[in-house]
């Protein structure tokens, strides 16, 4: 009878442990918005202030994610906008080019690389712990100022693009 006590008592505190795991608090699917670069402002100097939401192992992490993917969608893929003061355009309209110059791009892109030099943080606001794989990581939203117009001087001294005079 104290057995069978015993091994109950035992049973009912593994299945109480097992009960109280924390559970993650969010995943990617829940966390998804559809887009993760959307443009909030541009000025007269030829900056564009981008929203970008990004993941990263920490903070500092997730806000690198963020500047990467800002000026490399401002560069080969454009940001399409409502917002009249938004470039549509991509800088970079070669097809391909990302291929074709992929040394330089590689070395433009590596950490700690020049493209650090035309990216701004404006603000990061912590959004949620996102739990992938089992792995935690934690997913911003970041506003990003991008120098486009320092990004196109950098990319025609380069001999990378070609910009026509009217198109700057």
């Amino acid at each position: 009878m104290i057995n069978k006590v015993i091994r109950l008592s035992v049973l009912s505190l593994i299945l109480l442990v097992l009960s109280c795991k924390s559970k993650p608090t969010n995943t990617m699917a829940s966390f998804y918005t559809g887009k993760t670069v959307e443009c909030v402002s541009a000025d007269m100097y030829g900056n564009e202030v981008v929203q970008v939401y990004a993941t990263g192992k920490n903070r500092s992490a997730a806000i690198a994610e963020a500047k990467e993917m800002a000026i490399k969608t401002v560069m080969f893929q454009g940001i399409v906008t409502d917002k009249r003061e938004c470039s549509v355009k991509p800088i970079v309209t070669e097809p391909n080019a990302e291929e074709k110059y992929k040394k330089y791009f590689d070395k433009f892109f590596k950490k700690g690389g020049k493209n650090r030099k035309y990216t701004s943080v404006k603000r990061a606001a912590f959004q949620s712990n996102v739990v992938k794989h089992g792995i935690s990581y934690e997913s911003y939203s970041v506003e990003v100022t991008v120098a486009r117009k320092e990004i196109i001087k950098k990319l025609e001294k380069d001999k990378i693009v070609k910009i026509k005079s009217y198109e700057k």
